[in-house]
């Protein structure tokens, strides 16, 4: 049961994954100042910006259940591995996952923001 579980979260990352990166052909981008990204939200309209809203979504999405199953693999680490080279890999990447979605997150963040402007305009 826990190998068919495995399966199927690595095959909804896979998917997500892959949506998120063949998704209108853009490049998104976590490493881009958060004054550049409201700069930018501020300028699209209504449908561009839930489109990009959209895309941050799943790109999230994904990396929180990358996140998810990194630290499934920590915690299910037998305690004589504990100090492995191993267990430090999972750390780091658990690390960069983490911080990859702290970004991600601070994104759509600035995305909803901006929806939120634009739609209550409209009301």
């Amino acid at each position: 049961m826990k190998k068919n579980r495995i399966k199927s979260v690595s095959f909804f990352v896979l998917l997500a994954a892959c949506i998120c990166f063949a998704g209108c052909g853009e490049k998104l981008d976590e490493n881009r100042p958060l004054d550049e990204v409201r700069a930018e939200a501020q300028k699209l309209d209504s449908d561009k910006l839930q489109k990009q809203y959209e895309l941050w979504r799943k790109h999230l999405d994904a990396k929180l259940a990358q996140a998810d199953s990194i630290a499934r693999k920590i915690s299910d680490m037998p305690l004589d591995k504990v100090l492995s080279e191993d267990m430090q890999k999972l750390k780091q990447e658990y690390s960069a996952a983490d911080e990859s979605c702290r970004k991600s997150g601070a994104i759509l963040e600035v995305y909803a923001g901006e929806m939120e402007k634009k739609f209550s305009t409209y009301r």
